[in-house]
């Protein structure tokens, strides 16, 4: 453990540093400027070994960015590396965001030798990943695989099975202590801790905006969560426009992450069917599932619904005969339409549509229709 003194030298000196000098690798142009910080009150206490205390990056008009923290962190129980000087970055829900190292305080191997730039790159790869082969070992292990390699390069690490070169791969070579540290430093107890930061202090309707045109799947299916705290009519247009902007799979996800009841609002179905025709067949499906847990839908979002299916794929054929048959009313004369409708496509149909149609979700008031279709598919 660190005493008092050093803990408040480490501090002067790396308080010094800040975030001058950045490295030249991609992962360190997130930017600490055109900004403030601000103390967000979590004790150091909460997050030894760091020294500093977390805090909230604000952008030049006070809206929340990132969450950042200075550390300085031994990661060797011996002498055999040195100590580590970083600064980790979270977004805000406290997932690792990004790093960043000041050039006086290069990060070394357990040689001592300098991290070289592809190295920089990969040790922001290795933070990035949730699902690391780090989160299976501890110190002990690693020094089990640094004696392992040192003897048999091909050797079995005795506690997971896995090779040295695997670890390896997934590492980097001589800085395995680092990346299980730092990797370590991002995650536990500081990621529930600043998202319950976020729900607690920085929501409000500008911070909402802000996430749902983010273009970030995590940020959005965030604010989706909390949208009916804060009167989803309001967000609508930023919606609609996230989906129309984003690429065909990203689009797709956003639907698919639509509270529920946010789709059964009349005028917002309605927008997401204007959308229709403008967006990839991904999206379409997406749009026509969320429409198929819909109780209700407008009359005039049904009528087009059973226009539209005189001319759709087979597959949206089928969709769209739940999403009617699962209503609790319909507009007069559309079971007609669609008794004619399946007449029309029978022969382009495959018999798929009626195995489908017999385990669908049907309002006992469209069970005749249901079988009217059937009959004439079958």
């Amino acid at each position: 453990m660190l005493n008092s003194i050093q803990i408040f030298l480490l501090a002067i000196i790396i308080g010094n540093y800040g975030f001058a000098g950045a490295q030249g690798n991609d992962h360190n142009k997130l930017l600490l400027e055109n900004g403030r910080k601000e103390f967000i009150g979590l004790s150091p206490e909460d997050f030894l070994p760091a020294y500093d205390s977390v805090y909230l990056f604000m952008d030049d008009q006070s809206l929340p960015k990132f969450y950042y923290q200075d550390i300085f962190t031994p990661v060797c129980e011996d002498n055999s590396c040195k100590p580590v000087y970083i600064t980790l970055m979270w977004d805000l829900l406290g997932n690792y965001l990004d790093y960043k190292v000041d050039p006086k305080w290069p990060l070394t191997k357990i040689d001592h030798l300098p991290f070289s730039d592809e190295e920089y790159e990969k040790l922001h790869s290795v933070l990035a990943d949730d699902h690391s082969i780090l989160s299976s070992y501890t110190k002990k292990n690693i020094a089990e695989l640094y004696a392992s390699s040192n003897n048999n390069i091909d050797g079995v690490d005795a506690v997971s099975g896995a090779t040295p070169q695997y670890i390896k791969d997934q590492t980097i070579e001589g800085a395995w202590y680092t990346c299980h540290t730092l990797w370590s430093l991002c995650r536990g107890k500081i990621r529930e801790q600043l998202l319950n930061y976020t729900e607690n202090n920085l929501l409000n309707d500008d911070l909402m905006h802000q996430m749902i045109l983010s273009d970030d799947l995590k940020l959005i299916e965030f604010s989706f969560q909390h949208l009916s705290s804060f009167g989803d009519a309001g967000f609508h247009a930023e919606i609609i426009q996230v989906i129309q902007n984003s690429n065909p799979i990203t689009a797709s996800q956003i639907i698919r992450y639509l509270p529920k009841k946010l789709v059964e609002e009349s005028d917002f179905n309605l927008q997401l069917w204007n959308l229709f025709d403008r967006v990839h067949f991904l999206s379409q499906r997406q749009i026509l599932d969320q429409f198929t847990h819909c109780k209700q839908l407008s009359d005039k979002l049904l009528l087009d619904l059973i226009s539209y299916a005189e001319e759709a794929k087979e597959s949206q054929f089928v969709q769209i005969l739940k999403i009617i048959l699962n209503q609790s009313d319909i507009p007069e004369n559309s079971d007609q339409l669609l008794v004619e409708i399946a007449k029309n496509k029978k022969e382009s149909l495959s018999g798929a549509v009626v195995r489908l149609l017999r385990h669908a979700e049907v309002n006992s008031r469209n069970k005749d229709l249901m079988n009217s279709i059937l009959k004439i598919l079958e």
